[in-house]
């Protein structure tokens, strides 16, 4: 159920992207041309378009393509980066608020609608909605497994065993949302084990904060044979999700008092949202840290891509 869960989420992540690129691909890229002048309206250019297309990696991929291709400049690509961090956030309510129970019912409009309307447009849309319908059924058959797995004494063994290590959590959080190549699926995961009692929030947040690292570096892989601005945005990027995740690993303790205490006043029935709620905090937070910090994150990026050049041997 976990595993074909999982296929069914991501399958259906990705026909819900690639259709809302077809659809709004020219629109977006035109918002992004006319909009980015300013550190405001690049964030913000990002966080529209990540919830428009459901995918951070999506829009790291549209923004890497104009900085290629002159279009943006480092700091607007990397603006409008920042800005998509907070828009997945938008994904991790979805989840929260149990929408998975009508999967089926999405899933069937989306049929209907493929069948009535012919027009390429409108085909384009029908998979949009089918493909959303298929990423909460498999939501529902993950919640289904990980409920399962909870009852088997020699998972929970292991996980109790694992369970008080944030090192560990913050680096399979790094090295899961690398390999999908989804946070947004990373953090619906987290959100059913937490919700069934596999995992405690301590090590949750500390999962959610490798995440969010582990999401900015799979742009590693699109940088390959670009030129260096493109780089210098996707490793800020990368330097802005690590500084965030020292920040919270700080605070981790009052941090998590916190979020506890929202979810025994709240949240109590729906686990889920404590987890949509520390991954909202934290990229808000990190998110107005990083406009009224955005020039010395730019200068800081300046300087490593410089002494790297120092460094690197002519010719």
């Amino acid at each position: 159920l976990v595993v074909g869960g999982l296929s069914i989420f991501i399958f259906g992540l990705n026909l819900t992207k690639e259709n809302l690129r077809c659809i709004s691909n020219q629109r977006i890229q035109k918002i992004i041309y006319n909009s980015t002048n300013t550190v405001f309206k690049s964030f913000f250019v990002g966080f529209l378009a990540t919830i428009i297309i459901q995918s951070s990696s999506g829009v790291t991929a549209i923004v890497v393509s104009f900085i290629a291709s002159g279009i943006l400049s480092f700091p607007q690509g990397l603006g409008i980066m920042i800005g998509a961090n907070l828009g997945t956030c938008i994904t991790a309510f979805l989840v929260g608020f149990n929408i998975q129970k009508w999967s089926f019912l999405i899933i069937i409009f989306g049929f209907i609608l493929s069948t009535i309307f012919k027009k390429p447009q409108y085909q384009k849309t029908s998979q949009v909605i089918f493909g959303i319908g298929l990423l909460f059924l498999g939501l529902e058959f993950m919640e289904k497994g990980f409920k399962e797995i909870a009852t088997s004494p020699i998972f929970s063994d292991l996980i109790i065993l694992y369970s008080n290590s944030n090192i560990v959590a913050l680096i399979l959080g790094i090295v899961l949302t690398f390999i999908i190549h989804s946070s947004s699926a990373i953090i619906a995961i987290l959100e059913q084990i937490y919700a069934a009692g596999i995992i405690t929030l301590s090590p949750a947040i500390m999962f959610m904060l490798g995440s969010n690292i582990g999401t900015t570096m799979t742009g590693l892989i699109i940088t390959i044979n670009t030129n260096e601005n493109t780089k210098k945005a996707v490793y800020a990027n990368i330097i802005f999700n690590v500084l965030g995740m020292i920040l919270f690993f700080i605070l981790l303790k009052p941090y998590t008092l916190l979020l506890h205490m929202l979810e025994q006043k709240f949240f109590i029935n729906f686990p889920e949202m404590t987890i949509a709620f520390a991954h909202l905090i934290f990229n808000f937070i990190t998110v107005i840290l990083g406009y009224f910090f955005f020039n010395q994150l730019v200068g800081l990026t300046e300087l490593l891509f410089s002494k790297k050049e120092k460094s690197s041997p002519i010719g």
